[in-house]
């Protein structure tokens, strides 16, 4: 079988060095798949960057069970399921299966043979994404969810990607509709993987994932029901949250951090998030970014990086500014400014009385900032 490159370096299959101990294996069971999504390519043993080594099975499985892996997750792919039943049987540990269940008696089989959690990703978070990645029956799988989650409480789990075309209105309208179901959630960033349909499709910003994660964390553990967004769609209003809602989520012990991100910087944290990389994810999810185009006396486009203060601002467009660089010098006063229309107008007026301005006024300019704020 298959196992994570981490998993096979713990039982001491495969050389090389982990940066945490990981607490759960990861097994990947079946050949090929059946489905045809565009960002997957199990077909050549890969899921996200991962790589999946292949071993004897009972090799694997007497690492496993004299292990201290708190838990065993088999990713059941293609015609894989038979087998993982199987397995399910022979793993002395937890066990959690994520697969393609279909029905409900596929779930039911699967904890009679020994699963302690079942998870149906979902992946993208609406029915429209969902068919353009290729994975489709969206609907058809959140009813399972639900279902499922009526019956087993607490055991059904989902897994959402994202970064494949969803605003964060969406993710967070999704998540509560799960939560309120009994559905745990896991979230996953996209990785484009060499050699699929979507290898040059962009990662999420960083700034959008920190959200998801925070409005996650806060559905899950109903801390916060009411969210806001802005023109974009993105949240704008979400409580403080402790560390722990930017590691790995799923279910007990999933710590694959790695899986989707490198270490240097990971979208979700495997184990500890220091102070640090605490205080880090915090300002990332406080930062927004935001553009506009504005007609004055002359065109003006605004580029701005902001929170509750102005992080970035880069100001161009057909108007005449004299001397020239000055303009740099205007954008340079504006960062640290409060995000207020006012303290703005102010700044700005500073500097229309030191330069040539042809094309806006401190007016102008002020609406066109403001515009890409909301």
């Amino acid at each position: 079988m298959r196992i994570s490159l981490g998993t096979a370096i713990k039982l001491g299959l495969e050389g090389g060095g982990l940066s945490f101990s990981p607490m759960t294996a990861y097994l990947l069971i079946g050949e090929g798949c059946n489905y045809g999504c565009k960002y997957c390519d199990v077909s050549h043993g890969r899921l996200a960057r991962i790589t999946w080594p292949s071993f004897r099975d009972d090799l694997v499985l007497d690492a496993l069970n004299g292990s201290d892996f708190e838990r065993v997750c088999l990713q059941v792919t293609g015609t894989g399921m038979e087998e993982a039943l199987e397995i399910l049987e022979m793993v002395n540990l937890p066990r959690s299966v994520c697969a393609r269940i279909t029905d409900l008696e596929q779930v039911k089989l699967s904890f009679k043979r020994g699963a302690d959690t079942i998870g149906l990703a979902l992946d993208g978070v609406t029915p429209k994404i969902s068919d353009e990645i290729g994975r489709g029956g969206f609907e058809e799988t959140l009813n399972l969810l639900k279902e499922a989650a009526k019956i087993f409480p607490g055991r059904i789990w989902t897994h959402l990607i994202i970064g494949l075309g969803e605003t964060e209105r969406d993710a967070v309208e999704l998540m509560q509709e799960l939560h309120a179901a009994g559905v745990g959630i896991a979230l996953f960033a996209f990785t484009p993987v060499e050699g699929t349909e979507m290898e040059n499709v962009e990662r999420p910003s960083m700034n959008a994932y920190r959200r998801m994660q925070i409005a996650r964390y806060l559905t899950e553990n109903d801390l916060q029901k009411e969210f806001s967004f802005n023109s974009r769609d993105e949240l704008i209003n979400f409580k403080d949250v402790e560390r722990e809602a930017f590691l790995t989520s799923g279910c007990e012990s999933c710590d694959r951090g790695y899986y989707d991100s490198n270490p240097g910087d990971p979208y979700n944290f495997p184990d500890i998030v220091n102070d640090e990389d605490y205080k880090k994810a915090i300002g990332q999810a406080r930062t927004w970014r935001g553009s506009n185009v504005y007609k004055a006396g002359k065109l003006i486009r605004i580029f701005v990086e902001y929170g509750d203060y102005i992080k970035d601002v880069r100001i161009t467009g057909d108007f005449f500014v004299h001397p020239e660089e000055s303009l740099e010098g205007l954008e340079s006063s504006l960062i640290g400014l409060p995000v207020d229309k006012n303290a703005l107008e102010d700044k700005i007026r500073e500097f229309m009385k030191t330069a040539q301005v042809f094309g806006f006024d401190e007016r102008s300019l002020t609406d066109a900032i403001m515009g890409a704020v909301v």
